[in-house]
């Protein structure tokens, strides 16, 4: 398969070079998006209390996905891309009126598919700007862990009721050739979802419950695109 998707790319790009975004062409791309890698120390004290709450952790967020859409009409591509994320988050808990410490692990995996309408404006030749909707649904688990230095742990697996959101983005795709273009975009992304929780401790007894959340987020993101020229323009 890796082979296949390496000799389309090599075959678009050697295309005759007609306008990139023309009816009857496609694209097939790949973007990055939302990566982060943050490490995290903070300190609380209270008024009311001498005790010192510690917090000191990491965590890497990373957003890839392939994409790929037909143009329908001159600058007006429909199409779709699905969203590989990782989210793992690591951190130790302690506090100067106890020995004990806390050390916990989140890790969020998700699939998101994401059926998207662009249209690009103007006739540059070395680049154009567009705008685009699309709408994105997921569904997987989630998983966190936390144990103490005195050997007690717990162990919470969410699974995902829902997960949806509806996006607007603005770009711009700089044409290194007639057929290569890298953009870069960012938007408004609104979002809710709904998920059930089943918690279950090393000791005593577990429990299940739900969380939602709805929110505003304002996304930013890059990649590299593959403009294929139909034949019949190729010619």
């Amino acid at each position: 398969m890796k082979n296949s998707i390496i000799t389309t790319m090599l075959f678009c790009s050697v295309l005759g070079a007609k306008a990139q975004t023309e009816r009857g062409s496609k694209l097939i791309g790949v973007y990055f998006g939302d990566i982060r890698m943050n490490r995290t120390e903070n300190s609380t004290s209270y008024s009311n209390t001498p005790t010192v709450y510690n917090y000191t952790g990491k965590s890497l967020n990373l957003q890839i996905g392939p994409t790929v859409a037909w143009f329908i009409a001159d600058n007006l591509a429909l199409g779709g891309n699905l969203t590989l994320g990782y989210y793992k988050s690591e951190g130790t808990s302690s506090n100067t009126g106890s020995s004990t410490t806390t050390t916990s692990t989140y890790i969020s995996k998700s699939l998101y598919f994401n059926p998207t309408l662009r249209k690009y404006f103007g006739k540059g030749a070395k680049g154009k700007p567009f705008a685009e909707i699309a709408i994105s649904s997921s569904f997987y688990p989630y998983e966190s862990k936390s144990s103490t230095s005195t050997g007690s742990s717990s162990e919470t697996t969410t699974k995902t009721k829902y997960d949806r959101s509806g996006n607007f983005r603005v770009g711009y795709e700089y044409f290194v050739s007639p057929n290569i273009g890298f953009f870069a975009m960012a938007g408004v992304q609104v979002a809710e979802s709904e998920y059930e929780n089943e918690y279950r401790p090393s000791t005593g007894t577990g429990y299940d419950y739900t969380t939602s959340s709805k929110g505003t987020y304002f996304p930013i993101s890059f990649g590299l695109q593959i403009h294929c020229i139909s034949k019949k323009d190729s010619k």
